[in-house]
């Protein structure tokens, strides 16, 4: 349906092949295949288009792109297609119980441990760029993460520690395992 503002179409059902592809993943198996995430809610979607992580497409709800007319605008600007969905399209691309309205779709950020260890890696931000003038302070590491829940979380956790970086292990093991691993064990 054509806006009243003629800014375009309103996407009311997931039927689109744009849609069935950023609902695709959702699937763990098929973020991997793909190379994208999505990223939920105004602060991830921010987080990732500030950083200058590939975002590839937004969508979004009327209510949201009121909301967050700035972001909105600026992700416009910088060519990437902006998708205005209905509330009911939302909350089937979300993953999130009470979808915020915003929802992008990034591709996978692959920097080089060598690279994140010794300060040169990291994209620039909003306010400048995001390097350091040496090696890190603080580095994340997850070992033996299962879901992703807990490697959101421990991500999220990461930012609010102010980590200047975060690396994942490929390998995973039981929940129940305590023993210690080295650093070195399923990373690369």
């Amino acid at each position: 349906m054509p806006l009243p503002d003629g800014s375009g179409t309103e996407y009311t059902s997931v039927r689109s092949p744009r849609l069935k592809a950023a609902r695709r993943l959702t699937k763990r198996a098929l973020r991997q295949r793909a190379r994208a995430f999505l990223a939920e809610g105004p602060q991830a979607v921010s987080e990732a288009f500030y950083s200058r992580a590939p975002v590839s497409e937004l969508f979004v709800t009327a209510e949201a792109r009121a909301r967050h007319a700035d972001l909105v605008s600026a992700m416009a600007d910088a060519g990437i297609p902006v998708h205005l969905v209905s509330g009911e399209v939302m909350a089937e691309l979300a993953q999130t119980i009470t979808p915020q309205g915003l929802l992008a779709v990034c591709g996978f950020v692959d920097v080089p441990l060598d690279q994140a260890l010794n300060g040169s890696a990291g994209p620039d931000g909003p306010d400048g760029p995001n390097v350091s003038s040496g090696p890190p302070s603080l580095v994340a590491v997850l070992a033996s993460v299962q879901a992703s829940l807990p490697r959101s979380a421990a991500l999220r956790s990461r930012a609010a520690s102010r980590a200047t970086s975060a690396t994942s292990c490929a390998r995973s093991t039981s929940a129940s395992s305590t023993a210690p691993r080295s650093p070195r064990s399923g990373c690369r």
